[in-house]
């Protein structure tokens, strides 16, 4: 006992310390939806109408934070953590009715997207489906509106030549990696003069992105008047094909045959037995040293654009990163190499002083990671999954946090809190049952009210727990690549998630959030 009033009172010392940046000091409360999982009527969510009454119902609930995945274009297997660009937002986001609105798409056009299931995303259909409507009508803007706010945006977006050059030579190359494509397209110091029907996907490209900057500014602007603060997370690794790589080769791993030398991925732990083989390729940090950082504090701006608050997926991978031999089949054979630590930190703060940030810090973390974190003083992660399997010593115990923290019920890689209490051993669930004191029916919520209840100044929770929705609602499961990021939610589960405004005010008001 006296151990862990000692350990507790040192975290609460650190936390008064002077850190390189403060965040998050207020109690409140978010919640963690990604916007394709919302309702609408083109087989995806969108920032469309219900985008923003969802807005209005975290507003009446008085949540204060909403937090989605990457919302940058996807790539193999769909996942927004294997993105085809760091910089660019997903088109499959945009509202297609704006195009019916201003006469660049009629209603006829949009009935086939209508027709695609609505409780999860068909992504081969929504792929065949999508891109031929939404390349017709950026050639109909592109014909009837050549605006002065889009050249601008053209002008004074540096990413934006780069990932359209790549994307349409990605259509010329039928979809291919840039690595099979012929040498003088490889990387962007190679190209020379472009084929016409580049040239003019390039230009459909950039109306597309501009439609997805608008829109999306619109909705934050909306996130703003309702007092809310949009979270975005940042995967720490690009994927091997995407604009990211092709353009910018010279600070990653690679060596003179531009294959990668060293990939990414973690060791075996709680998630999976033979570790994670993400195989995305890894920084050569030596000579983003040299060069102050640019392209990662150029993705900052861009993401502090999109979001208010970021959170930092996989931060331990900026201390130490486990680094696998390409071509390898699992995560294993694999050794910690240093990261660039504290001074990438430093770097961050004189350009951004004011940053909020959340740090992932989840899984096995050394004394190295764990001091890096507390310099900065990002708060990390507690899921209150992980809170029963070392009943009563676990850390991760609602009364054992302390308040730099961010409890979250779960994340994008948990199972939903329904389907994770059906999936525990008789006496997990009884220790459970016994520090919630609450039965087996109301167990999501007297966990949902744990959450509110923590030493954490913020609270984040999940819709598929507030809905009670169980294992068939989660949206991803690490490890796999077979029925991920599909979940949605439906019209009538949006109906019930409302009703529960008057419950998550009132736990707000009881727990000050």
């Amino acid at each position: 006992m006296r151990i862990e009033k000692d350990k507790k009172l040192r975290m609460e010392h650190l936390f008064r310390m002077e850190h390189l940046f403060n965040c998050l000091q207020q109690r409140s409360a978010g919640i963690l939806h990604h916007l394709t999982c919302l309702p609408s009527d083109q087989g995806i969510g969108c920032i469309d109408g219900n985008a923003k009454s969802f807005l209005d119902f975290l507003r009446v609930s008085k949540i204060k934070y909403w937090q989605v995945c990457p919302l940058s274009p996807t790539g193999y297997g769909d996942s927004p953590y294997q993105s085809l660009s760091s910089f660019a937002g997903n088109p499959y986001l945009i509202d297609l009715n704006y195009f019916i609105t201003e006469g660049f798409l009629s209603k006829e056009d949009m009935k086939p997207l209508a027709e695609l299931p609505r409780d999860h995303v068909d992504f081969a259909k929504l792929n065949e489906l999508f891109w031929p409507i939404i390349f017709s009508a950026a050639e109909n803007f592109l014909k009837k509106n050549q605006s002065e706010d889009f050249n601008k945006f053209e002008k004074s977006t540096k990413w934006l030549d780069p990932f359209c050059r790549f994307m349409a030579l990605k259509e010329y190359f039928d979809k291919k990696p840039w690595y099979q494509w012929p040498d003088e397209f490889s990387s962007i110091r190679n190209l020379k003069k472009l084929p016409p029907k580049v040239t003019k996907s390039i230009n459909l490209h950039k109306a597309i992105q501009y439609i997805f900057h608008r829109q999306f500014s619109d909705l934050k602007n909306y996130a703003r008047q309702n007092g809310v603060k949009l979270i975005g997370d940042i995967p720490i690794f690009p994927g091997l094909d995407s604009a990211d790589l092709w353009a910018n080769r010279e600070i990653f791993l690679f060596d003179d045959k531009d294959q990668p030398t060293l990939v990414a991925g973690v060791p075996p732990d709680y998630f999976s037995e033979s570790g994670q083989l993400w195989g995305n390729p890894l920084y050569n940090w030596q000579v983003l040293k040299k060069i102050n950082y640019k392209w990662w504090l150029d993705r900052l701006e861009r993401n502090l654009e999109l979001y208010d608050v970021i959170r930092l997926d996989h931060f331990r991978g900026f201390y130490d990163f486990w680094a696998i031999p390409f071509g390898s089949e699992t995560a294993k054979n694999g050794s910690w190499e240093p990261g660039p630590g504290i001074d990438f930190f430093k770097a961050i703060r004189k350009k951004f002083p004011k940053l909020e940030c959340i740090a992932e810090n989840l899984g096995d973390l050394n004394k190295g990671v764990t001091t890096m974190l507390e310099a900065t003083g990002f708060p990390g992660m507690a899921v209150l999954q992980f809170a029963f399997s070392d009943f009563p010593k676990s850390t991760y115990l609602p009364h054992n946090q302390y308040r730099n923290n961010v409890m979250y019920t779960g994340t994008h890689d948990n199972n939903t809190l329904r389907g994770w209490f059906n999936s525990l051993d008789e006496m997990d669930k009884h220790n459970l049952r016994r520090y919630v004191k609450s039965d087996n029916n109301c167990i999501v919520w007297a966990l949902i009210n744990e959450a509110y209840k923590s030493t954490c100044n913020t609270a984040i929770i999940c819709t598929q727990d507030i809905l009670g929705l169980d294992h068939d609602a989660r949206l991803n499961t690490p490890g796999t690549q077979m029925n991920n990021w599909a979940w949605r939610m439906t019209e009538e589960q949006f109906v019930a998630l409302k009703k529960s405004s008057e419950t998550l005010k009132e736990l707000a008001e009881i727990y000050d959030r």
